[in-house]
């Protein structure tokens, strides 16, 4: 796999309960689980097969990981 499309330097951003969130495939709405010989993401857009720490810049928040809240 290539890393021509993807960034370098990996961002952060905060959900709507103000918790700081990678931007990262692991967090993207876009992609889709699978499992032959271990778990894979497969990215929605493009069909490719991609690493968790790998980010584009179509990335969206999953609706799980807005949700997500701190707890004390």
């Amino acid at each position: 796999m290539t890393k021509e499309n993807f960034d370098v330097i990996p961002e952060f951003t905060k959900n709507k309960n103000g918790v700081s969130i990678k931007k990262c495939c692991a967090s993207c709405a876009l992609h889709d689980m699978y499992d032959y010989e271990g778990p894979r993401r497969k990215c929605k857009l493009n069909g490719k097969v991609v690493d968790k720490s790998d980010c584009c810049s179509k990335w969206v928040i999953s609706d799980f990981i807005n949700n997500i809240k701190l707890s004390r």
